[in-house]
């Protein structure tokens, strides 16, 4: 096994060292493993972390390239303190707790987070688990904000977040027994809408702050811009592959989905009709809109 230990989050690597071979146990065991960081240094009263990957023993560090090399896990933050020679755990302020709430709950594992979100769709009621690595969090908050909204949800796909949730959210909406393709867009739909509305302020401490999407999942809420960002990146990904757009009434932010012959409210961009799907509340469904913009005039985003 290697184990590698990285400015926080997965910066520069600093230190490396190897385990003896060994062999993994059965699905029902466990080994304990010791592994010596012998090349490099630990900087002192810097935040860094733990990253494990499984190596071939016929392979050396120098002679193991990226393909031969599995990723095991990686550990929380953490630092060497310089003043009492003590390591000690380093959350960064930004890392959310565990919480449990009604229809969601955010378990606090070594390095990670384990998502359970509960809601209803037709009638059925649903479990979502996801897995999230804290280090994938913790760089989504320090991605760079300033972009159009619309480029939000292409970082979302050039990045692979949007391929990542799309792929997670057409797996359990298998596991949950939702299999049409109509069925699967009301699951994934229900799912945002679940995500309680939270503004900006009171979130991040700004007025406009568009969240990345690991961010809204962790967090698991957001205000109108973080879902409708969310649903739009997810149902463009090709496991999905809708066109999508980013409605934008005064004051709001919606997404709509391309169609020729669905009921409801839709507006219009380069001659194709994408029809309004509220993500903020529960029960909304394609082409209802709120009394409030019905006769306003709103931008479309092309994403």
């Amino acid at each position: 096994m290697l184990n590698i230990a990285y400015y926080y989050p997965r910066g520069e690597a600093v230190a490396y060292g190897t385990s003896e071979e060994l062999t993994p146990p059965g699905s029902d065991g466990t080994k304990r493993v010791t592994v010596e960081l012998t090349s490099g240094t630990v900087p002192q009263d810097e935040r860094v972390h733990h990253l494990a990957f499984a190596m071939p023993a016929s392979e050396t560090v120098d002679s193991a390239d990226a393909s031969q090399l599995t990723f095991l896990y990686e550990s929380d933050p953490f630092r060497f303190e310089s003043a009492t020679d003590e390591i000690s755990r380093d959350p960064p302020d930004h890392l959310p707790a565990a919480t449990s709430e009604e229809t969601f709950e955010r378990i606090d594992a070594e390095g990670a987070y384990t998502l359970t979100f509960t809601g209803q769709t037709d009638g059925r009621s649903w479990a979502v688990n996801f897995f999230v690595w804290k280090s994938a969090y913790s760089e989504s908050f320090n991605e760079p904000r300033g972009r159009g909204y619309d480029e939000y949800v292409q970082l979302a796909q050039t990045s692979g977040q949007a391929k990542e949730f799309a792929d997670i959210m057409d797996a359990e909406a298998d596991a949950n027994g939702f299999s049409g393709k109509r069925e699967k867009v009301n699951f994934v739909i229900d799912w945002v809408q679940s995500l309680p509305y939270v503004t900006d302020d009171v979130s991040r401490g700004f007025d406009d702050y568009p969240k990345l999407l690991t961010e809204t999942l962790v967090d698991a809420a957001g205000d109108c811009e973080d879902t409708a960002i969310l649903l739009a990146a997810i149902l463009q990904n090709k496991t999905f592959d809708y066109d999508m757009v980013l409605i934008q009434p005064p004051g709001h932010m919606a997404a709509g989905i391309y169609g020729t012959d669905l009921p409801g409210y839709y507006w219009e961009a380069d001659g194709r009709r994408y029809y309004y799907i509220e993500t903020t509340g529960t029960g909304w469904g394609i082409g209802d809109l709120p009394d409030t913009y019905q006769g306003a005039d709103a931008i479309v985003h092309q994403v």
